[in-house]
């Protein structure tokens, strides 16, 4: 089965230096987006590391 948060980002390709002006924050070797949505039911926490998407 696939997870969603792959199949969202398979066409992507991660470049580092881009990764701010998308609202990713570096920490270390990990970038972490975070947000609130539907007023504040849900968060989303994506993080990439070394490349590989998770959340």
């Amino acid at each position: 089965m696939v997870r969603l948060i792959d199949d969202v980002f398979k066409n992507q390709k991660f470049i580092p230096e881009q990764m701010s002006e998308f609202g990713f924050q570096k920490t270390g070797n990990t970038y972490t987006y975070e947000e609130n949505f539907l007023d504040g039911s849900f968060r989303a926490v994506v993080t990439v590391e070394n490349g590989k998407v998770d959340g």
